[in-house]
C-alpha cells in the first residue's frame, strides 16, 4: 500500500482544560476538500486514540473519485496506545458528575474507568472556546457553523450532554451507544428544559443516534482475567438497556421538539463492532444534512 492510498493527517497539541497535560488533536481534509472549498463541513471526533484513523479513513474513502461530498475530520485524544490510561482518561474528561451513591454502584467497573469523572462541561468549553477557534486559525476552509459532533458510548454520552445543555454548540449531533445509564440516567433529567433552549434558537439541531442491536443481549462468557464473574456481567448489561434507552432518548428528542431526530439500530452488531457502522451512517447523516 503506497502513502497515497492511505488517510493523511495532521495533529498538534493543547492544552488539557484541566491545566495538567495536554490533548492530542488529529486533523484529516480530503484532499477534494483542501484548497477547493472555503466552508468545509467539520466532523469533530472524541476517543481519537483508538477511534480516529477509523473515521478519517471513512471520510476519506467517502470523497474518493469526488464524487460524494465529504468532511474535515477533527479528532480529540491523549496520545496513547495503553488501553486503561485511555479508559481512564476518557472516563474523566467525557463524563457529566456523578453522585457519591451513583459512584458506588459503578463497584468493580472503576477498575477499568477509574475514580475520576465529571469533566464533561470543561471539556465541551474547551471545543467551543479554544479548539474550534484553532481549528478556524490552522484551516482556513473549516466551516464555522456547519459543525458536527460524533462520540460512541462515554462519547456518546458526551454528545448527548453537549446537545441537551448547550444545543447550539454544534449543527448535528451523532451519538452512537451513548452510556446514558450514567450517574442513574441522570441524563435525561436535562429533557425538560431542552425545549426552551431549542425555541431561542434560529435553527434546531439535526440528531442521530445509532446502537449495535445486539448491545443489550446476556453475555455468555467473560474474559480471561476479568474481575467480573458472568452472573454479573450480565447484571450490569442489563442494567444499562443501551438499545432501548437508545430509542427511548430519540422518542423523547422528538416530543422536546426536535423534528429531525434519525435512529438506527444495526442488526447484529455489538457495542464494540457498531463502531465503523456507526461511524459511515453517522458522516453521511451529517453531510446530508450540511447546507
Amino acid at each position: 500500500m503506497t502513502a497515497l492510498n492511505q488517510t493523511q493527517f495532521d495533529q498538534f497539541e493543547l492544552p488539557h482544560p484541566s491545566g495538567e497535560g495536554s490533548l492530542q488533536i488529529s486533523v484529516m481534509c480530503p484532499p477534494t476538500l483542501a484548497g477547493h472549498l472555503t466552508d468545509a463541513p467539520v466532523l469533530y471526533v472524541m476517543d481519537a486514540d483508538f477511534e480516529y484513523a477509523t473515521a478519517a479513513e471513512i471520510a476519506r474513502l467517502t470523497a474518493l473519485g469526488g464524487t460524494r461530498p465529504s468532511a474535515m475530520v477533527v479528532g480529540i485524544g491523549y496520545g496513547t496506545d495503553d488501553f486503561l490510561k485511555f479508559m481512564r482518561l476518557r472516563a474523566a474528561d467525557l463524563t457529566p458528575p456523578v453522585s457519591d451513591e451513583n459512584k458506588q454502584k459503578l463497584g468493580k467497573f472503576t477498575l477499568f474507568i477509574g475514580e475520576e469523572s465529571g469533566g464533561a462541561d470543561a471539556l465541551l468549553t474547551f471545543m467551543t472556546d479554544t479548539l474550534i477557534p484553532e481549528i478556524a486559525r490552522r484551516y482556513p476552509q473549516a466551516s464555522k457553523d456547519n459543525k458536527a459532533l460524533y462520540g460512541h458510548s462515554f462519547g456518546g454520552l458526551f454528545a448527548v450532554h453537549a446537545l441537551l445543555t448547550r444545543p447550539d454548540t454544534f449543527n448535528t449531533f451523532l451519538t452512537a451507544s451513548p452510556s446514558l445509564w450514567w450517574n442513574g440516567f441522570a441524563a435525561l433529567d436535562l429533557l425538560p428544559s431542552l425545549t426552551a433552549k431549542l425555541d431561542a434558537l434560529d435553527r434546531k439541531p439535526h440528531v442521530l443516534v445509532t446502537v449495535g442491536g445486539t448491545e443489550q443481549d446476556p453475555p455468555t462468557t467473560v474474559l480471561p482475567g476479568s474481575p467480573f464473574t458472568l452472573e454479573e456481567m450480565q447484571a450490569m448489561i442489563s442494567s444499562w438497556r443501551t438499545v432501548d434507552a437508545s430509542a427511548e432518548f430519540a422518542d423523547a428528542l422528538r416530543e422536546a421538539g426536535l423534528s429531525d431526530v434519525g435512529y438506527v439500530s444495526f442488526e447484529n452488531e455489538t457495542h464494540e463492532s457498531v463502531i465503523p457502522c456507526s461511524m459511515t451512517r453517522s458522516l453521511n447523516y451529517f453531510i446530508s444534512k450540511s447546507d
